[in-house]
């Protein structure tokens, strides 16, 4: 009798299903046919972006990357969640959605009360191999832990809410011992930290200022090693004490090292009230603490990042009956996502103790790292998480209409959408406090390269652009799931989607236009561009100059119009057999990444330098004082 292909997972499957880690989306994409792909972004049918996430009918998903916006409802807070995967009506703006119900309160109080416990008197300890057994095995604790509750909301003396006003909570956490995290890099021989590189099977190391001559016993003096790397080396790199450490053997350090569990905090509190027997309203409030805390760069001299995702929303809907036939329903939907990262190394202090000279003017004091490397040699190199805060925050807001009119054999329903978000992100660059690789170009040796301090190639950055960017949507649809005959149903729409551009409101955005090969900026930010940018090299005008949005800088497309046909045929009209089929247009939303407006280093307001390759006497680029 439908179109759509639906499947509805309700309480009682939810109770029952085995499922790893207490995630629903995990059921999504093992148990809808068509779905699969990572289960913060599924895909249906193999498109790229094909599928919606709604919770009480708001979005789930962040509208910058189409992702599910941190941790998902928790498994106790779900009434049900429905997947449509086949002829989408106009209704919905994806091939694809996944419906998510929370729970509600009833009149009698229910509760429930949740522990996940693994330790190793249960036997769930960490395997070890055999070459760690050196190593004892960690203490492991793991609970995760909470409960829910719901029913009436009552007041003894003042309010009984007994068909009329219910309440529901639910927590989940978790909590547990200090994880041990097993560091196992390589790292340079105690012989090369000396410069000696004398040793059995050693290439010839050769002087590159002295005409490629060979150093006398395989041997850098002690004078010629570069105190910048000196320093770096004193700084980040331990010396081998695992295995044969005369020689050079991947993993040739070890360290099993304590830090604190990450915990992971989620509750969920709605309330409905009933106004009467047409009129109903509920409320729900969402929010979510998840931690990463690990050692970074696989060496115990670096550091932990610092790594908080702070998910909320907030959902309100009002549901009024005016007749038997006809329904209207209006919500209001908020989401927030945010996930600041901060590395242990300051950028500015690390600089000043190395040494470094020639990184651009005016760093931020922030978190960083001078990212270093080595080619043909197995040597860990530097690296750290780059500072980002806020980190791709996103807040949507949704205001939703809906008008349902039941009529004879037909079932109508008419109805639009505004949504408007805003983006921020601000995201140091990877380069920006200076990135070098060594390899055996100079020297015959990737070490000996680093210990004279002439890499092969070496970048830096300046500071990225602030992101700060909005963008209002506006969706309208019309839908009739028309019963012609007992045996055949017809679901008829129409949907028209306005999605204007992403706007920067500081300005700060560019588009290159083909057409005169001039870089476009918003009219009035000419004098926001770099004083770095090369004049004369590409003509910056201002969008009006060329006819285009001063705002958007791009045209909006108005002619989103997405019809849709579907139909539901029971050839024998016994309800044994059905013949399901459909069509219809859908609009792909641009998201960020796609609309390339604005990334933190945007043409004409922030620079990039590419890899600058040493030349051939290694006297370009240099590592020292």
């Amino acid at each position: 009798t439908s179109p759509t292909l639906a499947a509805v997972t309700d309480r009682a499957r939810l109770d029952q299903l085995p499922i790893s880690g207490r995630m629903f989306q995990s059921l999504v994409t093992q148990t809808t046919p068509g779905m699969d792909g990572a289960s913060a972004s599924p895909r249906l049918w193999g498109l790229r972006w094909g599928v919606e996430f709604l919770q009480d009918g708001a979005v789930m998903a962040n509208r910058d990357t189409g992702e599910l916006s941190g941790r998902p409802p928790g498994m106790d807070t779900i009434e049900e969640f429905r997947v449509e995967t086949n002829a989408s009506s106009a209704k919905m703006n994806r091939p694809g959605t996944v419906i998510v119900t929370t729970r509600g309160g009833t009149n009698l109080f229910h509760g429930s009360l949740l522990e996940v416990a693994r330790n190793n008197n249960l036997g769930f300890g960490v395997a070890r191999r055999r070459e760690d057994r050196w190593t004892r095995p960690p203490h492991l604790v793991r609970n995760e832990f909470g409960g829910s509750a719901g029913g009436p909301i009552v007041i003894p003396k003042i309010y009984d809410g007994h068909n009329k006003t219910f309440f529901f909570f639910s927590y989940e956490t978790s909590r547990g011992s200090a994880v041990q995290q097993l560091l196992n890099p390589t790292v340079p021989l105690t012989t090369w930290r000396a410069g000696d590189f004398s040793g059995p099977g050693g290439a010839a190391i050769r002087d590159p200022f002295a005409n490629n001559a060979p150093f006398a016993n395989n041997r850098l003096p002690a004078s010629r090693i570069s105190p910048v790397s000196q320093r770096i080396q004193e700084r980040f790199y331990p010396v081998p004490n695992f295995g044969d450490t005369s020689t050079l053997v991947s993993q040739n350090y070890r360290e099993q090292i304590s830090r604190p569990f990450d915990p992971d905090l989620y509750w969920t509190s709605r309330v409905d009230h009933r106004f009467s027997q047409k009129a109903f309203v509920f409320g729900r409030y969402t929010w979510n603490n998840s931690y990463s805390r690990p050692y970074e760069g696989n060496l115990p001299t670096i550091g932990r990042l610092w790594q908080i995702r702070d998910t909320r929303a907030f959902n309100v809907s009002y549901t009024h009956t005016f007749r038997s036939d006809l329904i209207n329903e209006f919500r209001f939907g908020f989401a927030y996502n945010d996930q600041p990262r901060y590395g242990a190394v300051n950028g500015n202090e690390m600089a000043k103790q190395l040494g470094l000279q020639g990184l651009a003017p005016n760093l931020p004091d922030s978190a960083g790292i001078l990212k270093l490397s080595f080619s043909n040699v197995g040597l860990t190199g530097l690296t750290q998480t780059d500072w980002r805060v806020p980190g791709f925050k996103n807040y949507p807001r949704q205001f939703q209409e809906q008008l349902s009119w039941y009529r004879g054999r037909h079932n109508l329903k008419f109805g639009g959408q505004f949504t408007f978000v805003r983006y921020e992100d601000f995201q140091a660059p990877a380069n920006l406090f200076g990135s070098v690789n060594f390899s055996n170009r100079f020297t015959n040796h990737p070490y000996a390269d680093f210990l004279l301090g002439v890499p092969t190639t070496a970048a830096r950055a300046f500071p990225s652009t602030y992101i700060n960017r909005t963008r209002p949507g506006y969706e309208f649809f019309l839908t009739d799931d028309f019963k012609v005959s007992k045996k055949l149903t017809l679901n008829l729409g129409v949907r028209y989607e306005l999605r204007p551009n992403w706007s920067e409101v500081n300005g700060l955005q560019s588009v290159f236009d083909v057409a005169s090969g001039q870089i476009v900026v918003p009219d009035g930010a000419l004098g926001k561009i770099s004083p770095i940018f090369p004049k004369g090299y590409v003509n910056v005008v201002e969008a009006s100059k060329l006819g285009l949005p001063s705002d958007t800088l791009l045209k909006t497309d108005k002619n989103n119009f997405a019809p849709r046909f579907g139909f539901a045929w029971d050839p024998k009209g016994d309800g044994k057999t059905s013949v399901r089929g459909g069509y219809g247009i859908f609009y792909d939303r641009m998201i960020g990444a796609t609309a390339n407006l604005v990334d933190g280093n945007t043409p004409g307001f922030a620079q990039t330098v590419q890899s600058f390759p040493n030349s051939g006497a290694g006297s370009d680029v240099r590592l020292s004082d």
